[in-house]
């Protein structure tokens, strides 16, 4: 079998040393740039270039993150030179989100290593391998698929796809499928697809139904998922064939990432040791191992408890955390009895002093907290004081949340004890010649020669003499494991000379292993004129463009059947965009039909995911499917609307010839990314909506499709707030309930019970209608209003308001919805 790699987080320098030394076989960090983790520790560049060779002296990979969006300016101005230095230095991959940069790479960083991010959302194979085959796709090796997959998926992906899969295997998980969350972006200016996700997921919120009746839930942390602990599953995993088994946490402590990173391998060695199957008998045999090694995983951290993930579990109330989004701890008491202000705790489990403890209500909140002084022993009773009116009362449950002496060993053994790795040595020390020293690590030699050895006049060098001063390599990262030495026993040299010879040597045995990874250049470099050819290209193509909209007509996306006629009637409409999502096919079929009665062009607007699952065993798409095919190539459809990459995949095989629009969600934010999509088949683009005018300006969208209306879709999740707060019935489509979070916001939330998951829109209508103008000088190549949720006379009104913002002679006409926002048009993301 197989050997997977554990991959660790290094969101520090000590996290990446204490990871290597726990035994991981690679690491991921991000830099100052570009990173999804913008908050962590990330390393400087000195301290990159560093921990480049730290990894590669001990045989290990590293993999940098550029899985962030990246504008245009950044793209010109900042990508080239700051990969520059990494990449010549070793850097063993970078992990990108973006497909710009994806172009960007293949073009100027042609043999480094690329590997997919997550947040790609890649649910299917057929999207991997779309990138691979593209003209981009030349150095992709790796990508990384939705932590929503299950194992019948993931084995599914692995039969089709020679690429290698690496799959989260322990820590957070996010509400929203990795990418299509624009949350903390819309509502706080903080993009995750920027690395710097505010984390609204761990927020309070609560739920109503569409008429105001409240919904019961079991906590107020409706978005906060348990992380993901999936010990069970390794072998599963293995016997699947992934390549990678990646820890989330670049934001914990070292501690976090060594001790994790040592359970997980210490369980991937015993099954290739003894066998997947033997290894899941032997589990099964010796529960108490598990337990430990669970124990071990929860004192590091947890979110009340863990789950398996969407490896092994439905979505539901028992993978989420919704009493608690913080660290939960472990129990390891319970208040027996209170006398003034000291309490008595009955220990189930020993604690030891500087342990943190919190003895908690029954909301499972920290009512006080207080760190241990002296040991307490499991069985006995532990005592002590408490404020005055904390509101600790007898029978409350006591957790320690920081386990000391798990925290030092972790930091003794993979912190501040380097493993040394083993070397050979043959020394000669001849009078009359140079001393002649042969060092070898693995396959990795060198030779080095010393001062000459003087004749002894008195007492000569012994080999002890010399042995004794060789093997002094407590400051060097090596030990030897044999040491010969050649005396004849007639020379002398100062112990000044031997130690020199020593350093010498160990440096330049260092120094041979880290240089077997650099490159000595760079195989493409980045032209001058980049910046001018990609102006003039602009500019050729716009030559003959006069300022405004290349058709006066609006895009329209429905999402109910009702909506349609109101559209179909408005003369500023020029093609209906039908969502097949929400609409049943038999009025689908209807609705197509009145679009020809009406002359107005025709879309069918697919679903924004897109599983394995749903196509081979259930789902809206997989049921319509040969119906579908049917309609996409008959001549009453004029082209379909894409929203993530297997439909690009899958309208590539059955080529099709018609127009296709690309969603704002498959992320177009530079020129290169433009580039990508022009290079690979004929697709219209959508601008993004997290760039602002004069960025969308640089981007030159006269080529691109803009939203100018609609509910913008914060989350789509796998989850689902009917099934997660009441008992699912499988009949909540089309009944919206409405998340309140904080600070009274609400936020409708649009239910899929076939395909169990659900989108939570913004508060906010999205409107630019007040923008008109400005939009109207970016000349974007056609305008699109998206309706959901709205009636008929809702959807008559938002189509007058938008005709008289964007085509009445008399500007003053024009009006916004009520309590609209322009998003991110003026202000734009960090």
């Amino acid at each position: 079998m197989k050997k997977p790699e554990l991959l660790a987080p290094a969101g520090s320098m000590e996290s990446l040393k204490a990871s290597v030394q726990a035994g991981c076989d690679a690491v991921y960090l991000g830099g100052e740039l570009f990173g999804a983790r913008a908050f962590a520790k990330n390393l400087t560049k000195e301290d990159l270039l560093y921990a480049i060779d730290y990894v590669h002296r001990y045989d290990r990979k590293i993999y940098l993150t550029v899985n962030t969006l990246v504008k245009e300016a950044e793209l010109k101005d900042q990508l080239y030179s700051y990969l520059q230095p990494y990449y010549l230095q070793g850097l063993d991959a970078v992990i990108v989100q973006d497909t710009g940069v994806l172009a960007f790479l293949s073009e100027y960083f042609p043999k480094l290593p690329v590997h997919l991010s997550t947040q790609m959302t890649i649910n299917r194979a057929e999207a991997a391998e779309f990138y691979k085959e593209s003209t981009a796709g030349k150095n992709i090796t790796r990508f990384v698929p939705s932590r929503e997959l299950t194992l019948h998926e993931l084995k599914i992906m692995r039969q089709k796809t020679d690429l290698e899969l690496e799959v989260f295997i322990h820590g957070a998980l996010c509400y929203c499928y990795s990418g299509q969350c624009l949350m903390s972006s819309m509502i706080g200016g903080r993009s995750g697809n920027r690395g710097r996700c505010a984390q609204p997921c761990r927020m309070p919120y609560q739920v109503e139904r569409i008429d105001g009746k409240k919904v019961t839930a079991p906590g107020e942390y409706l978005l906060s998922p348990k992380d993901i602990c999936t010990l069970e599953s390794i072998p599963d995993l293995m016997e699947i064939g992934v390549d990678s088994f990646k820890i989330e946490g670049r934001m914990k402590r070292f501690e976090y990432a060594a001790g994790v990173t040592a359970i997980y391998k210490k369980v991937i060695d015993r099954c290739l040791e003894i066998g997947t199957a033997a290894y899941k008998n032997e589990r099964d045999q010796h529960p108490e191992t598990k337990s430990k090694d669970q124990q071990i995983l929860m004192e590091l951290y947890n979110r009340g408890s863990f789950s398996q993930g969407y490896l092994k579990e439905e979505p539901g109330p028992s993978m989420m955390s919704m009493v608690r989004p913080n660290h939960n701890g472990i129990k390891v008491g319970t208040v027996q009895k209170l006398t003034g202000i000291q309490a008595e705790i009955s220990l189930e489990t020993e604690v030891s002093p500087q342990d943190v403890l919190e003895i908690r209500g029954s909301q499972e909140n920290a009512v006080y907290e207080f760190t241990v002084g002296k040991a307490g022993l499991s069985g006995t009773v532990y005592n002590t004081n408490v404020k005055p009116k904390a509101g600790v009362t007898v029978g409350q449950e006591v957790y320690r949340t920081k386990n000391t002496v798990l925290l030092q060993e972790i930091e003794e053994n993979y912190l501040l004890n380097e493993k040394k790795l083993p070397i050979t040595g043959r020394l000669k020390v001849i009078a009359g010649q140079p001393m002649e020293l042969h060092l070898q690590h693995k396959e990795t030699t060198c030779v080095v020669f010393g001062e000459t050895v003087q004749h002894a006049q008195n007492r000569p060098l012994s080999e002890d003499d010399v042995r004794k001063q060789l093997v002094k390599t407590k400051d060097s990262p090596f030990e030897f494991d044999t040491l010969d030495i050649a005396i004849d026993g007639a020379g002398f040299l100062p112990v000044s000379k031997l130690n020199e010879l020593r350093r010498d040597a160990l440096d330049r045995l260092e120094t041979t292993i880290v240089e077997r990874f650099r490159r000595s250049k760079l195989e493409s470099l980045l032209p001058a004129p980049f910046e001018d050819r990609d102006r003039i290209e602009n500019l050729e193509e716009g030559k003959d463009v006069k300022k405004g909209l290349e058709t006066e007509g609006f895009l329209v996306l429905v999402s109910k059947k009702e909506q349609l006629l109101p559209v179909l009637t408005h003369e500023r409409t020029a093609t209906a965009i039908l969502d097949i999502t929400e609409i049943s096919l038999d009025s689908i079929t209807d609705m197509i039909q009145k679009c020809r009665e009406y002359e107005k062009k025709c879309y069918l607007a697919f679903p924004r995911i897109l599983r394995e699952d749903a196509i081979q065993t259930k789902g809206i798409f997989s049921k319509r499917i040969h119906p579908y095919e049917s309609l996409l190539f008959s001549e009453a459809i004029d082209g379909v609307l894409l929203r993530n990459m297997e439909e690009v995949a899958y309208i590539k095989s059955i080529n099709f010839q018609k127009e296709i629009l690309l969603d704002s969600m498959l992320y177009v934010m530079n020129s290169k990314s433009k580039e990508f999509w022009k290079q690979n088949g004929n697709y219209k683009l959508t601008a993004p909506l997290e760039l602002n005018a004069n960025e969308l300006k640089d981007l030159r969208i006269k080529d691109m499709s803009m939203i100018i209306y609609g509910r913008i879709p914060l989350m789509i999740s796998a989850q689902c707030l009917y099934g997660n707060c009441e008992i699912c019935k499988k009949k909540n489509s089309g009944a919206p309930i409405v998340l309140i979070d904080r600070m009274g916001k609400r936020f409708p939330v649009q239910t899929d019970c076939i395909n169990c998951q659900s989108v939570v829109y913004n508060t906010e209508i999205y409107s630019l209608f007040y923008q008109a103008e400005e939009v109207k000088e970016l000349q974007p190549q056609s305008l699109r209003l998206d309706f959901t949720l709205e009636d008929m006379d809702e959807v008559l009104q938002i189509m007058n308001m938008a005709s008289n913002a964007y085509f009445a002679q008399d500007s003053g006409a024009c009006e916004n919805p009520r309590g609209a926002t322009k998003g991110h048009f003026h202000r734009g993301v960090q």
